[in-house]
Protein backbone atom coordinates (compact mmCIF):
# COMPACT_ATOMS: atom_id res chain seq x y z
CA UNK A 1 0.00 0.00 0.00
CA UNK A 2 1.15 3.50 -0.77
CA UNK A 3 2.53 5.36 2.21
CA UNK A 4 0.32 7.62 4.28
CA UNK A 5 2.26 10.73 3.35
CA UNK A 6 2.21 9.96 -0.38
CA UNK A 7 -1.50 9.18 -0.35
CA UNK A 8 -2.32 12.38 1.47
CA UNK A 9 -0.21 14.34 -0.98
CA UNK A 10 -1.99 12.67 -3.88
CA UNK A 11 -5.26 13.65 -2.26
CA UNK A 12 -4.42 17.28 -2.16
CA UNK A 13 -4.20 17.21 1.62
CA UNK A 14 -0.83 18.89 1.49
CA UNK A 15 -2.41 22.35 1.26
CA UNK A 16 -4.63 21.61 4.25
CA UNK A 17 -1.71 20.27 6.25
CA UNK A 18 0.41 23.19 5.16
CA UNK A 19 -2.23 25.48 6.57
CA UNK A 20 -2.11 23.63 9.83
CA UNK A 21 1.63 23.99 9.91
CA UNK A 22 1.56 27.74 9.46
CA UNK A 23 -1.26 28.41 11.86
CA UNK A 24 -2.38 28.09 15.42
CA UNK A 25 -5.35 26.73 17.42
CA UNK A 26 -8.99 26.66 18.43
CA UNK A 27 -11.44 29.16 19.92
CA UNK A 28 -9.43 29.78 23.09
CA UNK A 29 -6.16 30.51 21.34
CA UNK A 30 -4.60 33.91 21.91
CA UNK A 31 -5.51 36.69 19.50
CA UNK A 32 -2.31 38.67 19.94
CA UNK A 33 0.39 36.40 18.54
CA UNK A 34 3.39 38.01 16.95
CA UNK A 35 3.28 37.55 13.17
CA UNK A 36 6.77 36.02 13.29
CA UNK A 37 5.67 33.43 15.85
CA UNK A 38 2.52 32.73 13.86
CA UNK A 39 4.53 32.14 10.69
CA UNK A 40 7.43 30.26 12.29
CA UNK A 41 5.15 27.63 13.80
CA UNK A 42 5.06 25.89 10.41
CA UNK A 43 8.74 24.96 10.58
CA UNK A 44 8.39 23.62 14.10
CA UNK A 45 5.26 21.60 13.39
CA UNK A 46 6.56 20.25 10.09
CA UNK A 47 8.94 17.97 11.92
CA UNK A 48 6.04 16.43 13.87
CA UNK A 49 4.50 15.11 10.67
CA UNK A 50 7.87 14.10 9.18
CA UNK A 51 8.49 11.79 12.11
CA UNK A 52 5.31 9.78 11.56
CA UNK A 53 6.07 6.37 10.07
CA UNK A 54 4.43 5.47 6.78
CA UNK A 55 1.01 3.92 7.26
CA UNK A 56 1.12 4.71 11.00
CA UNK A 57 -2.39 6.10 11.23
CA UNK A 58 -2.40 6.27 15.03
CA UNK A 59 0.91 8.13 14.90
CA UNK A 60 -0.44 10.53 12.32
CA UNK A 61 -3.53 11.25 14.45
CA UNK A 62 -1.34 11.75 17.52
CA UNK A 63 0.92 14.14 15.57
CA UNK A 64 -2.12 16.07 14.32
CA UNK A 65 -3.42 16.41 17.89
CA UNK A 66 0.00 17.59 19.04
CA UNK A 67 0.06 20.13 16.20
CA UNK A 68 -3.37 21.39 17.26
CA UNK A 69 -2.15 21.84 20.84
CA UNK A 70 0.86 23.80 19.66
CA UNK A 71 -1.36 25.92 17.45
CA UNK A 72 -3.61 26.61 20.43
CA UNK A 73 -0.65 27.90 22.40
CA UNK A 74 0.52 30.36 19.73
CA UNK A 75 -2.76 31.88 18.53
CA UNK A 76 -3.28 34.34 15.72
CA UNK A 77 -2.14 37.94 15.17
CA UNK A 78 -4.48 40.79 16.11
CA UNK A 79 -5.12 41.81 12.52
CA UNK A 80 -6.50 38.47 11.32
CA UNK A 81 -9.96 38.93 9.76
CA UNK A 82 -12.89 37.20 11.47
CA UNK A 83 -13.43 34.69 8.65
CA UNK A 84 -9.74 33.78 8.59
CA UNK A 85 -9.78 33.34 12.38
CA UNK A 86 -12.83 31.06 11.99
CA UNK A 87 -10.88 29.00 9.43
CA UNK A 88 -7.97 28.81 11.84
CA UNK A 89 -10.24 27.58 14.64
CA UNK A 90 -11.97 25.03 12.41
CA UNK A 91 -8.64 23.70 11.22
CA UNK A 92 -7.33 23.35 14.75
CA UNK A 93 -10.49 21.50 15.73
CA UNK A 94 -10.22 19.27 12.66
CA UNK A 95 -6.65 18.32 13.55
CA UNK A 96 -7.54 17.51 17.14
CA UNK A 97 -10.62 15.47 16.15
CA UNK A 98 -9.05 13.14 13.58
CA UNK A 99 -9.82 9.45 13.91
CA UNK A 100 -7.19 6.91 12.85
CA UNK A 101 -9.76 4.61 11.21
CA UNK A 102 -11.17 7.53 9.19
CA UNK A 103 -7.66 8.47 8.09
CA UNK A 104 -6.87 4.90 7.11
CA UNK A 105 -10.15 4.55 5.20
CA UNK A 106 -9.56 7.83 3.35
CA UNK A 107 -6.00 6.91 2.44
CA UNK A 108 -7.14 3.50 1.20
CA UNK A 109 -9.94 5.07 -0.85
CA UNK A 110 -7.52 7.54 -2.42
CA UNK A 111 -4.86 4.94 -3.05
CA UNK A 112 -7.29 2.47 -4.63
CA UNK A 113 -8.89 5.12 -6.82
CA UNK A 114 -5.55 6.56 -7.90
CA UNK A 115 -4.04 3.16 -8.68
CA UNK A 116 -7.09 2.14 -10.72
CA UNK A 117 -7.01 5.38 -12.68
CA UNK A 118 -10.43 6.53 -11.47
CA UNK A 119 -11.37 10.17 -11.57
CA UNK A 120 -11.15 11.09 -7.87
CA UNK A 121 -12.67 14.07 -6.06
CA UNK A 122 -9.61 14.45 -3.84
CA UNK A 123 -10.93 17.54 -2.10
CA UNK A 124 -14.11 15.74 -1.06
CA UNK A 125 -12.22 12.76 0.37
CA UNK A 126 -9.80 15.00 2.25
CA UNK A 127 -12.65 17.18 3.49
CA UNK A 128 -14.48 14.12 4.78
CA UNK A 129 -11.37 12.83 6.52
CA UNK A 130 -10.79 16.17 8.25
CA UNK A 131 -14.49 16.70 8.96
CA UNK A 132 -14.62 19.85 6.86
CA UNK A 133 -18.09 20.78 5.70
CA UNK A 134 -19.11 23.18 2.96
CA UNK A 135 -19.71 25.96 5.48
CA UNK A 136 -16.05 25.85 6.53
CA UNK A 137 -14.55 26.08 3.04
CA UNK A 138 -14.81 29.87 2.66
CA UNK A 139 -13.27 30.34 6.12
CA UNK A 140 -10.40 28.01 5.19
CA UNK A 141 -9.88 29.98 1.99
CA UNK A 142 -9.79 33.23 3.98
CA UNK A 143 -7.32 31.67 6.38
CA UNK A 144 -5.16 30.45 3.50
CA UNK A 145 -5.14 33.90 1.93
CA UNK A 146 -4.28 35.59 5.22
CA UNK A 147 -1.48 33.11 5.90
CA UNK A 148 -0.01 33.49 2.42
CA UNK A 149 -0.07 37.28 2.66
CA UNK A 150 1.27 37.45 6.21
CA UNK A 151 3.93 34.78 5.97
CA UNK A 152 5.25 35.17 2.42
CA UNK A 153 7.96 37.69 3.22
Amino acid sequence: MTSLKRSLALAGAAPILALSLTACGGGGAPTDAAVEDFCNIGDELGTVFEDVADDDYEGFVDAAAQASETMEEIGTPEDIPDDARAGFESLSDALSDLDSQDVEDSVKELTDATESGEDVDEQQIVSEMFGIDDDDISDFEAFTEYTEESCSS
